[in-house]
């Protein structure tokens, strides 16, 4: 049984650390996984990982001084890492000239989907947790940040890199419709009349993006959903109603206490 590590990088921001806590982790076991979320020892860490032409990005930002306990300096982290880790029917000899190819690179694809959201999971958690403790700006409950630079899968044993990751293996969500050119001719109607899109469709996608795996938190999506079909319900009334019906419509639905 061989040991695969998956690195993956995350756009932060505005996670703030005590110099003591450059550098530091939060290992832990998770469904068979070995889960570590480590944090930037020095602004140039991961810039490897980013590093796109003459730019980079910086994982730390500059210090300030704390004010909450006398002179401390504290700084800014923009980007984090999560390294999973577990066992695996592949290895890196799967890969090698002299060894079968077969399925080897579905497999790893499969360990790197599974361990992707272990991490998403994670960081999830640990972003909540960091909220609850004096940083709420970081994002929603359960909400994911941005995944950044290149994806690692790894032999652990072996320390080689699998020819997997970056670019991702990518599929696209179940009921995905793809933009076709006609569509860019109405959304430059609409953008050049000033349009919004109907509030009932608005929600309606709200509570799709709430709902999927990736950002999975089902209590507001349901409640997304129902606010939609509200929303939806009045449109579809008010659409239907003859013209000697609407002002009554209009009564019933702006003032549904009278």
């Amino acid at each position: 049984m061989a040991r695969l590590r998956a690195e993956f990088l995350y756009e932060v921001g505005h996670l703030w650390l005590c110099a003591d806590a450059l550098g530091a982790s939060a290992t832990f076991a998770r469904d068979g996984l070995d889960i570590e979320i480590a944090m930037p020892k020095d602004r140039n860490q991961f810039a490897d990982r980013v590093k796109n032409d003459d730019w980079f990005w910086v994982a730390l930002t500059g210090s300030s001084v704390g004010p909450l306990e006398g002179p401390e300096e504290f700084f800014e982290v923009r980007l984090l890492g999560v390294v999973v880790r577990g066992d695996s029917t592949i290895s890196a000899a799967d890969f090698l000239p002299e060894g079968p190819l077969g399925d080897a690179a579905l497999r790893a694809f499969e360990f790197l989907a599974r361990a992707q959201a272990a991490a998403d999971s994670a960081l999830a958690g640990f972003v909540d947790w960091a909220r609850v403790w004096g940083e709420p700006w970081l994002g929603l409950h359960r909400q994911v940040p941005p995944q950044i630079g290149r994806q690692l899968l790894l032999d652990d044993e072996r320390g080689v890199a699998l020819p997997v990751g970056w670019p991702p293996l990518v599929k696209p969500p179940s009921g995905t419709v793809a933009l076709t050119r006609e569509d860019f001719a109405h959304v430059a109607k609409h953008l050049g009349q000033g349009d919004e899109p109907p509030l009932a469709e608005i929600l309606l996608a709200d509570a799709v993006y709430l709902a999927a795996e990736q950002h999975s938190d089902p209590g507001r999506a349901v409640l997304t959903a129902a606010i939609a079909l509200e929303v939806r319900v009045k449109e579809v009334l008010r659409e239907g109603a003859s013209p000697e019906a609407r002002r009554l419509v209009d009564l019933m639905l702006d003032n549904h206490r009278d």
